[in-house]
Formats: structure tokens, C-alpha cells, sequence
């Protein structure tokens, strides 16, 4: 009994010696003991950016992280990572405090307005929306133009001859959405100038003065402006700036102007006046995609030979399921949701590289070799029945003509 009691003791202490020795040591934690800037007092022009290098103390503290405040942000604003742009003329203190024992550190920023004293009356040349532009979502961009008032003489068509020694004053920037169609103003207040092109700044590698003599002719050198501010109102725009040349600018104009719609149209080959298109088809092929997940759909183009006496062609994209490597008989409904039994509404066409067009899902169009040109209908809405020897396609384009297309072609779909 003694015997096996000692075993059982040692077993059971092996055990615990086992478990405690298998252990990690905690690792405790490092507070921050303390933060700093690397500049403490900084004055800049209004426009100009720069960025604050922060230090945490101690080098190995377990929570590094900081927020950034600005005691003005009208005077000038502050972003996550330490850049400052300066807004307007005053003064603010930036302050930097860590999120772990809400140590801080400051930078008092002085903003002066530096830009010429005397102002330039300007007119507007240019006003032009440019839509989005590529730009992301939520993303706008616009072209303004200014030239020295007296310097341009500008028809009410939109035609304009120089007259007088002067300059373009020209400005891309970015705004959020205009209010409509019917109303393209862009958001009204301050732009600062930006290398990254975010909302509510005008590019600095975009925006830039022109000079020009008498007779219009333009100067090589088109210096860019490298700090500023432009203020656009509803019946006022201004400009204080700096180029990269030194050379201030203070841009005044006061009065009306209106704003050209200069985006893509993605309809414009398609007539405004209605009709009816109603083909047959007796050659052609169906075209399979790839099988897009997770919906385990596939698109199937039908593409159609010319027609002998329009050269119309049908392209329609069916999306059918992805099991499978034909085109299932059934009713096909246009849709934008891509799902199976549905017909891709056309998205119009769109700019692609070199001057080329990009044109997008389901149309009945003139082929030139393999181009489009007008007139194209771009199909909206509608519905085909497919057969296993057939298709019967029915609906209105995005003008509203009506198109009745038939194909008696070959059923067996192809590989791309």
C-alpha cells in the first residue's frame, strides 16, 4: 500500500511539473510613457501641404497608436497619418495624442495668405462637366478655364477669338455629384490644390497658366501652379494662387456662367426617333463564356452574320446556367441582374483605348468589319424564347423602338 501510494505521488507530481513547465511566461504590458513631433512651429501658405513625423516613446511600448486633431479645421485640416493642408489665413494647433495613457504633442501652424495683393478680372472661356471620369465612386471632375477680361472674345455659341495679349487660367478639379442633369454646379466653396486628386481639390498636374500674344498663339512653357486656393460660387469664382515659377495670382470673376456637359453619351448612335427593326437570321453563331462564381452562371452570345440588305447584325448575351454547355430552352427576360434565364440590358457604349468604342451586352447594330456604326439599337427590355432549333427575341430599345429579331442559325454553342 505505502509502495504504491509513493508511485502514485510521484506520477501526480510529474504531472504538475509537466503542466507549469509547458507554460509561456505572460507578456506584460509596455505603456507608452511619451510622444513628440518633429516640428513643434511651422507657417505655411495658404494651399500648401506638409506631414508630422511623430515619436513614440518607448520604442517597444505594446500600443503605438495615435489620433490627430486640429483646433481650427477651417484654418487647416490634419488626416490620420499627420498630413496638414492649409485652408485659410489664421492660425491652429495641431495636436497629436496617443490612444494608450493619452499622452500628446502639439504643432502650431501659422496659415498666411502670400498670393498678389492686386486683383485680375477674369472672364469664363471654359466650364465643362466631365462626369466621373474614371475617377472611383462619388468622384466628379470638371475643366475650368479663365482668361484676363478683354483678352478673349467669346460668341454666345460658345466660339471665342483672341483679341488681346493674355493667358488661360486652367484648373481640373474634382467635386461630388451635381444636384442633376438639369443642374451641373459643382459643389459650391473652397478647393485646395492636391497631388492625389481628392474631392474638393484641383490637380496640381492639371492645373496650370497658358500664355498667349495678339494672334493666339500659345507660349511653350505652361508653368503649373504649386499652391492655392479656388472658390467657386454660384455667381462668383476666385483664385489665389502661387506657380511653380514664383509668380502670385489673385483671379477674380463675378457674374453668370453656365457649365457644358462634355461626358460620354452612351447612347449617341442610337436614333431618338422611333421605329421597328424586324430581321431574320439564318446564320450566325453562339459564342459560350466562362463560368462566373459563385452564382454558377455562364453568358452565351448569339452573334449574328449581316444581314445581306442593312448589314444589321443581333448581339444578344443570354445567361443561362454554368452546368451546362448550351443554351437551355425557356423564356429569357432582359435584365440588369444577371441572373439565369435573363437577356444583359445594353449599357450603351463607352470610350476604349485609341479612339476605339466599347460596346456594352445586348444590341442590333450596322457592322462595318468589326466595328459598330451607327444607327445601333440598344436593347432595354424585352423577351426571347429559345428552342432547340431557334430564337425568337422581342422588345423595345433605349429610345424605345420596337425589335423583332428571329434566328434559324446554328444551336450548337462554340468555345470563345
Amino acid at each position: 500500500m505505502k509502495k504504491t501510494f509513493c508511485v502514485s505521488m510521484l506520477t501526480f507530481v510529474v504531472v504538475i511539473f509537466g503542466l507549469f513547465s509547458c507554460e509561456k511566461p505572460s507578456q506584460s504590458n509596455i505603456p507608452v510613457t511619451s510622444v513628440s513631433l518633429d516640428i513643434k512651429e511651422k507657417t505655411v501658405n495658404v494651399g500648401e501641404e506638409f506631414t508630422l513625423t511623430v515619436t513614440v516613446t518607448p520604442d517597444n511600448a505594446s500600443d503605438k497608436s495615435v489620433k490627430w486633431t486640429s483646433s481650427d479645421s477651417e484654418v487647416a485640416s490634419v488626416d490620420q497619418m499627420g498630413k496638414v493642408k492649409a485652408l485659410k489665413d489664421g492660425t491652429t494647433t495641431i495636436t497629436v495624442t496617443t490612444n494608450d495613457g493619452a499622452k500628446q504633442a502639439s504643432c502650431v501652424v501659422k496659415v498666411t495668405e502670400t498670393f498678389a495683393t492686386s486683383e485680375t478680372k477674369v472672364d469664363v472661356l471654359n466650364f465643362q462637366y466631365l462626369g466621373n471620369h474614371s475617377l472611383g465612386e462619388g468622384y466628379h471632375m470638371y475643366r475650368l478655364d479663365l482668361v484676363p477680361s478683354g483678352t478673349v472674345k467669346i460668341e454666345p455659341n460658345g466660339k471665342y477669338k483672341f483679341i488681346k495679349k493674355g493667358a488661360i487660367y486652367s484648373f481640373y478639379f474634382s467635386s461630388n455629384a451635381p444636384a442633376s442633369d438639369d443642374n451641373l454646379n459643382p459643389t459650391f466653396g473652397n478647393y485646395t490644390i492636391s497631388q492625389d486628386f481628392s474631392k474638393m481639390t484641383f490637380d496640381m498636374e492639371q492645373s496650370f497658366l497658358w500664355e498667349y500674344d495678339d494672334y493666339g498663339e500659345f507660349a511653350d512653357e505652361r508653368p503649373k501652379f504649386k499652391s492655392g486656393n479656388l472658390n467657386i460660387g454660384e455667381n462668383k469664382i476666385t483664385f489665389k494662387g502661387i506657380d511653380e515659377n514664383d509668380t502670385k495670382y489673385s483671379l477674380v470673376f463675378d457674374g453668370n456662367y453656365s457649365i457644358k456637359d462634355l461626358r460620354p453619351n452612351p447612347w449617341e448612335e442610337e436614333p431618338q426617333s422611333t421605329s421597328t427593326i424586324e430581321k431574320n437570321f439564318n446564320s450566325g453563331v453562339l459564342l459560350l463564356g466562362k463560368v462566373y462564381e459563385p452564382t454558377n452562371t455562364r453568358a452565351i452570345l448569339l452573334l449574328t452574320e449581316p444581314d445581306p440588305e442593312h448589314q444589321l447584325v443581333a448581339s444578344i448575351v443570354f445567361i443561362t446556367s454554368g452546368e451546362t454547355n448550351k443554351l437551355i430552352p425557356g423564356n429569357y427576360t432582359v435584365s440588369d441582374s444577371q441572373e439565369i434565364n435573363t437577356i444583359l440590358r445594353s449599357k450603351g457604349s463607352r470610350p476604349g483605348n485609341k479612339g476605339t468604342k466599347i460596346y456594352g451586352n445586348s444590341l442590333i447594330g450596322t457592322a462595318s468589319g468589326d466595328i459598330y456604326k451607327a444607327p445601333i439599337y440598344f436593347i432595354d427590355s424585352g423577351n426571347a424564347i429559345v428552342t432547340e432549333t431557334n430564337i425568337i427575341f422581342e422588345g423595345l430599345s433605349h429610345f424605345g423602338s420596337r425589335l423583332k429579331i428571329t434566328y434559324t442559325g446554328n444551336m450548337e454553342p462554340i468555345q470563345r
